[in-house]
């Protein structure tokens, strides 16, 4: 799972590059225009916001999804009984 505010970040950042990035090609010092700035990075949180709900929003439908998918053909997944640790690990004989 991501970081829980990472998209918001990313997306934050990435308006204020945007804001900067507009002024540098309008051959502009990078930081002015503040209010842009913020602006952006406002803008892109909110969408970074709504992005990671849409993720999260989806990765459960898939989840859903599968889950009902083994439910109803158990045929496919059978009950395996669980292991041992003795099954897990090989004999072991140290050379000396």
């Amino acid at each position: 799972m991501p970081l829980p505010y990472f998209d918001q970040f990313v997306l934050a950042a990435g308006g204020i590059i945007y804001a900067a990035g507009t002024n540098l090609m309008s051959k502009k010092p990078a930081y002015t225009g503040i209010y842009r700035h913020v602006g952006y990075a406002a803008l892109g949180a909110v969408a970074g916001k709504y992005l990671a709900e849409y993720r999260i929003k989806k990765k459960h439908e898939k989840m859903v999804f599968i889950e009902d998918y083994v439910e109803s053909h158990p045929e496919y997944f059978p009950e395996s009984a669980p292991l041992k640790w003795k099954d897990v690990f090989q004999t072991w004989h140290p050379t000396r």
